[in-house]
């Protein structure tokens, strides 16, 4: 989650002062994250990151950094490569059966991913802030995509396109290591993904999110998890009393 900041100039409007108000009662009951949320609600739109000064305070100047060692000028060669994008819930990304030809890194928010089979939506994938997303057989590939990706919530997202990611990496071998690295850790993602599908029983694939994934118990709801889990409501329901 971005780091809460202030704002510049202006930042004390009445509209701002009231939010600023409804925050500050938030910290009455020692919950601090909707006081971080709205802050970065009331700045997302002038998140324009023109500068290395402005960006490293983002989510994706720290995963960049993490996934393989760079330089500043070859960071900010993938910010400007980098188109940064508001979403509404529910605003589509990719649709089933489309060619994927990007890379989504979520800022705030979560995207979902979803097949559709006979009218029915079996979530796949629920992204988070913090990480990258996208189609990957598709992309790879440049096949029909199996899943749809939509925003979940409100959401900040940063979107690479695959030909602009591709010239960069021809460009410089530290953005290709830093692609390189950034697809083994998609493939893994994906096949632990798989193999909890494969091992466990519905039960073992709950405690597994519980675990492994809280996120997903904390912010999802539980018909959506349901079908994340590939089991009916009231299957869920049932054993989440036997915990």
């Amino acid at each position: 989650m971005p780091p809460c900041h202030g704002g510049g100039r202006g930042f004390e409007s009445r509209p701002v002062r009231k939010k600023l108000s409804e925050m500050r009662a938030f910290l009455l009951y020692g919950d601090e994250r909707p006081l971080c949320r709205r802050l970065f609600n009331l700045n997302k739109k002038a998140l324009n990151f023109s500068s290395m000064s402005d960006y490293k305070s983002s989510l994706l100047y720290l995963k960049i950094k993490g996934v393989a060692p760079m330089s500043g000028t070859n960071i900010d060669k993938l910010f400007a490569a980098a188109t940064l994008k508001n979403l509404s819930k529910g605003e589509s990304l990719l649709n089933q059966g489309e060619i994927c030809n990007r890379v989504y890194f979520i800022e705030h928010g979560y995207l979902r991913a979803f097949h559709t089979k006979d009218g029915l939506e079996i979530n796949t994938n629920f992204v988070f802030e913090n990480n990258f997303t996208t189609s990957l057989k598709s992309l790879k590939q440049t096949v029909p995509s199996d899943i749809s990706i939509k925003a979940g919530s409100a959401a900040t997202i940063y979107e690479f396109e695959k030909n602009k990611l591709l010239d960069l990496y021809n460009e410089s071998p530290e953005i290709e290591s830093f692609g390189r690295n950034l697809l083994e850790q998609l493939l893994m993602e994906q096949e632990e993904h798989s193999n909890i599908f494969k091992i466990h029983s519905p039960a073992e694939r709950y405690q597994y999110l519980l675990h492994h994934k809280p996120e997903i118990i904390q912010r999802i709801s539980l018909t959506q998890i349901a079908s994340y889990l590939g089991i009916a409501r009231e299957t869920l329901s049932r054993i989440r009393k036997l915990k």
